[in-house]
Formats: structure tokens, C-alpha cells, sequence
């Protein structure tokens, strides 16, 4: 009775009047919670390499494993104007695994896990690890993403280095800085970070020509909202710009010189121009089609819709890049592309998201 009523052996608070065993608790259950949250990840990475299909799905798909074998874009292996980055990483990965095709499927697999990742990192500070897990399970469970994304592919490893160049800028969500504070940021961030993002939207292109439209609008968001002074992005952008040169380069070389690739790029360009876009029934899209149905579709574009609205209000520079960027991306799935086809959608999913 003494010792409950001597303050001395009571339990100090802290600063904010939580006594020891509370904050213990709280310790427990924060770790807890985030080994949950890291064991939850690790399967989403993992459901992208158990799930590996055998065999090709498409003719794109056995296309793509020729080119890994022997480039020739001429001869369309892969269809012009080539698609050099993902024929080049093929090549990388069949070094050690000795299957062409599943060194792509690899490839695909683990840019989807890249998405997941990205996805979780990019939302964790504004809604919390678990919301931030629900969404990004969500998005990788979603008909377009999980049929496509163990598939030989382009789609889904050019919108994860996009993504990932994102990242690299330091992209966030949520309420505006000042101006102070984002130029101090900035500058404080390792230069290696600005090479890393440039390079990733340079690999994009290498791997997905045909995003080159969104890739634009990302680069130029960086070059507006960034509070470094133009000259401090040469030579970042400098070494993307290698990067692209250098990829193209070899693989143009490889496939006969300018003047075979270019006639045949212009006549395949001329080919596809006569089922490029075209009107089909909303309940006929792909990006309809990869989510599942008409009521999915309009829910999460009236979400996305809301969500660049909020974006906009927080930060309107990056609300406005970020519906740059969701435009850009529709106009190019409905019109650039047959919009019938589900895997043409995954970037427009992506971004959506």
C-alpha cells in the first residue's frame, strides 16, 4: 500500500505523458505492424515470379524472344521501330537463365514488383503503410496488371522506369512546401539521383518508344517544378541523353545501318497508322476490359479524377503535371494504339492509380 502511494516508484510519463509501459506497447505494435506490412510486400513481389506462365500467349511475344536472340529490326524482330532497351536487358538476363522468352517474362515480372514497390513508397507518407499496401495489391490484383504483367511485354517495365525516375526527382504527394523549403531539398539531394531519374525516362524510351509523349510531359514537369537552376540539370539530362543515343545507336548498327532502319520504321509507322485508334464501345476498351468491367472503370476514374482534383488544390504546378501526364497517356491509348487491347492500357492503369 506504501509503495503504490510513493510517487517515487510510480511510473515517470515522458514529454507527453506516456508512461514507459505504454510507449513499449506502442513500440510492439508499431513493429509488429511493420513486419506485417514488409511480409505482405515480399508475397506481392514473390506472386510475380510463382505465377510464370510457359509458353507464348501472342505473336508479339514470340516476336520479342526472336529479337533477344538474333536482333534484326528490319526484319521486325522486334516490329520498328524497335524496341532496343528491352531486347538489350533480354539479352543481359538470357546470359543466365538460357530461355529468351522467360528471360523477358523475368524482366516483366520484376518491373511489375517494381510498380508495386513504387507504388507503396509513393503513398506511404499520405495515407499510412497499410492503406498504402491496400492500393498498391489492388492495382498489381487488377485483371490488366496481373494477366500482363509476367508476359514478355513492354508495357509494364516502361511505366516502372518512369515511375522509378519519379521517385528519383523525389516526387511526392500532399500538401505544398514552400518555396524555400523545396529548393533547399533540392539541393541537398544527391546529385546521382537527377543522373538516375534521367536515365530511367531514357530507358522508358528505349524500351517503349511509343510512350514517348508521357515521358515528355515527365521530363518537363522535372524541368518546371524543379528549384535547381537550369544548368544544373545539363548534366543529368546529358547522360539520359547518352543513354537513349547509345541504346538506339547499337541497336541500329545491329540491324543493318540509318537507311535500312529508317524504310523500315517508316512503313511499319504507315502500316499501323490504318489500326491505330478508332471508336469502339466503352464496354469494349482495354482499358475497360483490364479492370474488370464497366463498373470498375468508372469508379476508379471518377477516384483519379477526384484525386487529381485534390492534387491541384495542394500543389497546382504538380496537380496540373500530373493531368499532363493522365491526358497525354489516354490520348495515346485511344488513338496511338488499337484501344480494344488490354495491355496497351497498363500505363493509363498505372497513372490512374
Amino acid at each position: 500500500m506504501t509503495t503504490m502511494n510513493n510517487p517515487s516508484t510510480r511510473p515517470v510519463p515522458n514529454a507527453r505523458g506516456d508512461a514507459p509501459s505504454a510507449r513499449a506497447s506502442a513500440t510492439r505494435g508499431e513493429t509488429v505492424s511493420t513486419s506485417l506490412v514488409l511480409g505482405a510486400l515480399a508475397l506481392l513481389v514473390a506472386s510475380r515470379f510463382v505465377f510464370v506462365p510457359d509458353g507464348p500467349w501472342e505473336q508479339d511475344e514470340a516476336i520479342f524472344a526472336a529479337g533477344v536472340l538474333d536482333l534484326d529490326i528490319v526484319h521486325h524482330r522486334p516490329h520498328p521501330p524497335g524496341f532496343p532497351g528491352w531486347m538489350l536487358l533480354g539479352k543481359i538476363v538470357n546470359v543466365f537463365v538460357d530461355d529468351a522468352l522467360l528471360s523477358l517474362r523475368l524482366l516483366s515480372g520484376a518491373a511489375a514488383a517494381a510498380v508495386a514497390l513504387l507504388i507503396w513508397i509513393l503513398l506511404n507518407r499520405r495515407v499510412g503503410a497499410l492503406l498504402a499496401l491496400a492500393s498498391a495489391a489492388t492495382l498489381i490484383a487488377t485483371p490488366s496488371l496481373w494477366v500482363h504483367a509476367p508476359r514478355a511485354f513492354t508495357s509494364t517495365a516502361a511505366v516502372a522506369a518512369l515511375i522509378g525516375a519519379a521517385s528519383s526527382w523525389g516526387w511526392s504527394l500532399g500538401p505544398r512546401s514552400t518555396k524555400r523549403d523545396d529548393a533547399s531539398r533540392d539541393r541537398a539531394r544527391p546529385r546521382w539521383r537527377a543522373v538516375l531519374g534521367w536515365s530511367m525516362v531514357a530507358l522508358a524510351l528505349t524500351i517503349r518508344p511509343q510512350l514517348a509523349p508521357t515521358a515528355g510531359v515527365l521530363a518537363l514537369s522535372r524541368i518546371v517544378q524543379s528549384r535547381l537552376k537550369l544548368r544544373d540539370e545539363l548534366l543529368p539530362m546529358g547522360v539520359g541523353g547518352l543513354v537513349l543515343f547509345g541504346v538506339f545507336a547499337w541497336a541500329i548498327a545491329d540491324s543493318g545501318g540509318w537507311t535500312s532502319f529508317w524504310t523500315a520504321t517508316r512503313a511499319h509507322l504507315s502500316d499501323h497508322a490504318g489500326v491505330a485508334g478508332g471508336l469502339t464501345n466503352f464496354q469494349d476498351l482495354g482499358v475497360t476490359r483490364g479492370l474488370g468491367g464497366i463498373g470498375a472503370t468508372v469508379i476508379l476514374g471518377v477516384l483519379g479524377l477526384l484525386g487529381l482534383g485534390m492534387e491541384c488544390r495542394a500543389d497546382l504546378p504538380r496537380g496540373l503535371s500530373l493531368c499532363a501526364l493522365w491526358g497525354v497517356t489516354l490520348m495515346m491509348v485511344l488513338g496511338a494504339h488499337h484501344p480494344g487491347f488490354p495491355r496497351y492500357s497498363v500505363p493509363l492503369v498505372v497513372i490512374t492509380w
